[in-house]
């Protein structure tokens, strides 16, 4: 019996083995780059949502208490426009007390001025 003959093909596979080993360790650093990439994308996401939320947070804050002050500047508009329109009605009614007096004085003089 002839011994098995290595085919072209057979030696090209056994030759094959190291430069499958090369194109691995080829593949392994841009691989291992990319991995360390996405961890840092994932690290530099967290961080990004993070301050988002604290944004949210603090213009959540803000809002409340800009409602706040807006509903006490209200109340003391409120207050003073109605000091203000108490204040108008007592000047106004003392004037018109003084008026009123003042005219029916006038009118009971010119009335005992005619009768006389």
């Amino acid at each position: 019996m002839a011994e098995p003959r290595e085919t072209p093909q057979a030696s090209q596979s056994h030759n094959s083995s190291p430069a499958l080993a090369g194109l691995q360790q080829l593949w392994e650093e841009p691989v291992s780059r990319m991995t360390g990439l996405v961890e840092e994308m994932a690290r530099l996401e967290g961080k990004a949502l993070e301050q988002f939320r604290v944004g949210i947070e603090e213009s959540a804050r803000l809002a409340k208490e800009t409602l706040a002050y807006f509903a006490n500047l209200s109340a003391q508009l409120r207050k003073i426009a109605l000091d203000s329109m108490r204040q108008g009605a007592e000047r106004f009614s003392a004037t018109a007390t003084t008026v009123t007096q003042a005219a029916t004085q006038a009118a009971a003089a010119v009335q005992s001025g005619a009768r006389a």
